[in-house]
């Protein structure tokens, strides 16, 4: 079986590091939804703004394989934030926000997005490969209400 994600992985790692400061286009929205982990609603509304700003217009266009229909962005977007914006959506609309997550990795800080066919990765893709003690440290220091004591 096939990870249900593993079409948009690559668009989801773009939005990743626009969430963690790449350049971009319009910086001040992805550090606001970077910021609002946790919060479904500020998190919707900064969404609604980069869709806002990111496009313009639908097209419809013949690939030389049938009709396509593309989504054309404004002046000034690259392919790589749209790609990004759309994998984030994809995600999103598949599973909620329960899947931006903060690593847990002790002073980290970066935000991830988890596409693991069960929800369950706690860290950042720095993190990712090689967990630590502290990682599991800084898990095993949370209550139940998730917060670090």
């Amino acid at each position: 079986m096939t990870a249900p994600y593993r079409p948009v992985q690559s668009s989801l790692a773009l939005a990743e590091a626009l969430l963690n400061g790449a350049t971009s286009a319009h910086p001040g929205p992805w550090r606001q939804l970077a910021a609002a982990v946790g919060n479904s609603t500020a998190c919707t509304a900064t969404v609604n703004e980069l869709l806002t700003v990111a496009l313009a217009r639908w097209k419809l266009a013949n690939s030389g394989n049938g009709w396509r229909i593309a989504l054309v962005s404004k002046p000034g977007i690259t392919f790589d934030e749209l790609a990004a914006l759309q994998g984030l959506v994809l995600l999103v609309e598949s599973v909620g926000w329960t899947r931006l997550k903060t690593c847990d990795f002790r002073s980290c800080g970066r935000v991830f997005l988890d596409w693991t066919n069960g929800g369950n990765r706690r860290g950042c893709s720095s993190h990712l490969h090689h967990p630590s003690k502290s990682l599991q440290a800084s898990a095993a220091k949370k209550d139940k209400y998730g917060m670090t004591t």
